[in-house]
């Protein structure tokens, strides 16, 4: 009908877009739907429906379990007798994905040659699946790989060597996160002797 009602979307854990803003008044929230988590929206039933119809909703980074969305309408007293509301909510899971890991490693190491290079990784592990893990059963596998040199990990508490060896050339290891990230945050490349120019150090991470 000609009537306008209102209509509140109140989400948890995430944000709603709608699908159409044609003859909408926002009250809570803007067009572009950025400014504001809750949305509340004013216009006729055609036009509300019509936003509702393709409703999307965005979990936070990173969210996975349950998600609700609270919707309530009031018809702003066009029936008669006052305004009438009524609500609902609305439940969405959101089941978890397998997000890759991040190696934050510099770049560029510079140092004497004859001499141990000390090499801060502090923290250069990082995985957000294994962050949202709580029973600590997880383990990750490095496999770290030296160029004209060799790579020495500052800590070798909590690791599993599946192959090479530390203070050579390659070594593998499986560790929990946290033993991993004290592994190599203290570490040092020692380039061969008398050599003068690019060494590489090869990092690879998996979750499992």
């Amino acid at each position: 009908g000609a009537y306008e009602v209102e209509a509140g979307l109140y989400p948890t854990n995430g944000r709603v877009f709608l699908s159409s803003t044609v003859g909408l008044t926002f009250i809570v929230g803007d067009a572009a739907q950025t400014n504001s988590t809750n949305v509340v929206i004013r216009g006729s039933l055609t036009d509300i429906n019509s936003a509702l119809s393709g409703l999307l909703f965005l979990p936070k980074p990173n969210y996975n379990g349950t998600a609700t969305v609270f919707v309530a309408v009031d018809d702003l007293g066009h029936t008669g007798g006052g305004s009438l509301t009524t609500n609902r909510a609305v439940n969405v899971i959101i089941t978890p994905v397998n997000d890759g890991p991040i190696l934050g490693i510099p770049g560029l190491i510079s140092g004497n040659q004859n001499t141990n290079i000390f090499i801060d990784l502090t923290g250069a592990f990082v995985d957000k699946d294994l962050e949202e893990t709580t029973t600590g059963t997880t383990f990750v596998t490095v496999s770290i790989v030296a160029t004209n040199g060799t790579f020495e990990l500052g800590n070798t508490n909590g690791l599993t060597v599946t192959s090479g060896a530390n203070g050579t050339t390659s070594i593998a290891f499986q560790a929990s996160m946290t033993n991993a990230n004290i592994a190599i945050a203290t570490s040092y490349f020692s380039s061969v002797t008398n050599f003068v120019g690019t060494g590489t150090i090869s990092m690879v991470m998996s979750d499992n």
